[in-house]
């Protein structure tokens, strides 16, 4: 999901009882620096459900050199269990873990999330964060397992069931990964990602129909993510669409003029007409963005 669409979602979502936890995080952080963040990680917020907001300010500590993605991790699993209706107040140990994350130290991060569910164990946001641990090692099935009991504490925790549908479908397990992300479309049906799994679910089981509409309704709800139109198009040419199939792809080139893949397809689909010109045309645009085109150039264009 892009900045757009997060901020978007902010500003249909955001939440008065949010503020203090909020700007909390901007005085520790530098706003100059985590304004844009904050801006869109208050959705991740909303996604556990939160209610009576607690938040120690004093707890936190500043963090210098973060990358833009592990703010975001921080932030949202942060704000999310300063903001459990159980009352998970952000202890030491939970907080220690989050800034040994934007650290890159995951081994110290995943000590003190332990720490902090011996402290607490229903503290379903820390059961999440070692999930977010174990899937960044690559271990996926024990990383399945903390998000499981983070759900188990959270039937609502809606981050938890979309990372475990993700952890589900690296494992080739679909069937698992669909029903979970079945409940993040409960949950939260204006997430336009869980829409995009969903289709590649459906792809990856040939269903290029129920595909097209999953993301018809991504691109509904996130209409500038030139990837959605290079997916639609390209499972819309699986279907025996050419025609529309050319028209997303060009459409996905238009937002994306350097996806190599999208003028392999569209070039693929013209040959369907018999436009062999059209079809060179693009096969040379990759190949002069560094795609490797030279097998589609001499089988189709000499």
């Amino acid at each position: 999901m892009d900045l757009k669409n997060q901020w978007d979602l902010l500003l249909k979502y955001e939440d008065k009882s949010l503020q203090h936890c909020i700007k909390a995080i901007a005085d520790e952080v530098g706003k100059s620096r985590s304004v844009h963040l904050m801006k869109f990680s208050a959705i991740n917020l909303r996604l556990s459900k939160p209610t009576n907001v607690i938040c120690n300010k004093s707890k936190t500590t500043q963090i210098n050199k973060m990358t833009k993605i592990l703010q975001i991790f921080l932030i949202s699993i942060f704000l999310s269990s300063c903001a459990q209706k159980t009352e998970q107040y952000c202890d030491d140990a939970f907080v220690r873990a989050n800034n040994y994350t934007l650290n890159s130290d995951f081994v110290n991060a995943k000590k003190e999330f332990e720490k902090s569910i011996m402290e607490n164990p229903k503290n379903a946001n820390s059961y999440y964060g070692l999930g977010f641990m174990y899937t960044n090692e690559g271990k996926y099935e024990k990383a399945i397992e903390y998000l499981t009991q983070s759900i188990n504490i959270n039937k609502n925790f809606t981050l938890a069931y979309l990372g475990r549908a993700n952890n589900y479908y690296i494992l080739g397990n679909l069937k698992q990964a669909e029903s979970d992300l079945l409940k993040v479309v409960e949950l939260k049906p204006e997430l336009s990602s869980t829409y995009v799994m969903l289709a590649n679910i459906e792809s990856q089981n040939s269903n290029y129909g129920r595909a097209i509409e999953y993301i018809n309704k991504a691109i509904t709800l996130e209409p500038n993510n030139s990837g959605s139109y290079f997916s639609k198009g390209v499972w819309l040419g699986y279907n025996n669409e050419f025609e529309k199939g050319i028209q997303n792809l060009s459409k996905s080139i238009e937002m994306n003029p350097k996806n190599g893949l999208a003028y392999i397809y569209r070039g693929t689909f013209k040959l369907q007409f018999g436009n062999r010109d059209g079809a060179c045309s693009d096969f040379n645009k990759a190949k002069n963005i560094g795609f490797k085109a030279e097998t589609y150039i001499q089988t189709n264009c000499k």
